[in-house]
């Protein structure tokens, strides 16, 4: 082997070796402070693309549960003020089949007629007044609850409209009555199906709810794997790389 002055091969693949162990020390220390396995795409170009897109998706999953707990909340709200308006209803359907009975008077059937009117305004009442975010829930328009965690539509669960009207009749005569009556039992059957349809709804999206959760969990699992410092890793290979370089 040739013996040389001026270049020291030797001495210069240490120093090359030093340097390789210094940035691998570098790395690990850096992984160890941030808790971080990738902190910039020189540490992995195609990992820190994957943990971008999970980290899209899990602000939309989370954004999706939001969704569909305002959603239950505004079909409660809806279903509480169908609640109260079958009372003033079934009080109506009481008044216009007592109105229907000959033994009494036109006077005292308008008497009934006052109540059964002041009840009919408190539906008006109760339509107009039932909002969710400003949002009026009793006129007939349907509602989309999207728990979705991307633009998909067939994320979206539609909600059906029912328009919540007063009923166009008196109970001043005995023929008026009884034709309030009638629309009366056909408002509160309507009412009725509503509400099961309601409650199918909200039985929907508590299962959706349950389905997010789980893929949430599932993608903050996977990402971490990709994503968080594996400490007992990276302290073996800081202590690897002191060693080495104390060595060299």
């Amino acid at each position: 082997m040739a013996m040389v002055v001026n270049t020291n091969i030797a001495t210069e693949n240490t120093q090359r070796l030093l340097d390789q162990v210094s940035r691998v020390q570098a790395q690990s220390m850096e992984r160890l402070t941030t808790g971080l396995k990738v902190n910039s795409s020189r540490d992995n170009a195609s990992g820190l693309a994957v943990i971008n897109n999970m980290t899209s998706q899990l602000k939309g999953l989370d954004i999706a549960s939001n969704n569909a707990n305002d959603g239950i909340n505004m079909v409660q709200v809806a279903d509480s003020s169908l609640s109260d308006s079958t009372e003033l209803l079934q009080r109506m359907r009481e008044l216009g089949l007592q109105a229907m009975n000959s033994s009494y008077s036109s006077a005292q059937r308008n008497d009934m007629n006052t109540e059964f009117q002041q009840l009919n305004n408190d539906l008006t009442r109760i339509a107009s007044a039932t909002k969710f975010n400003n949002q009026t829930l009793l006129t007939g328009s349907s509602f989309g609850i999207h728990v979705g965690w991307d633009s998909d539509a067939t994320g979206t669960i539609m909600m059906s409209g029912f328009h919540l009207a007063s009923v166009q009749s008196d109970v001043k005569t005995m023929q008026n009555a009884s034709l309030a009556v009638v629309s009366i039992s056909s408002r509160l059957q309507s009412i009725q199906t509503q509400r099961a349809k309601w409650g199918a709804v909200v039985n929907r999206v508590e299962k959706a709810i349950s389905g997010i959760d789980r893929l949430s969990l599932s993608t903050k699992e996977s990402r971490s794997r990709l994503m968080d410092t594996d400490y007992a890793v990276e302290s073996a290979t800081l202590a690897r790389t002191q060693v080495s370089q104390q060595a060299g």
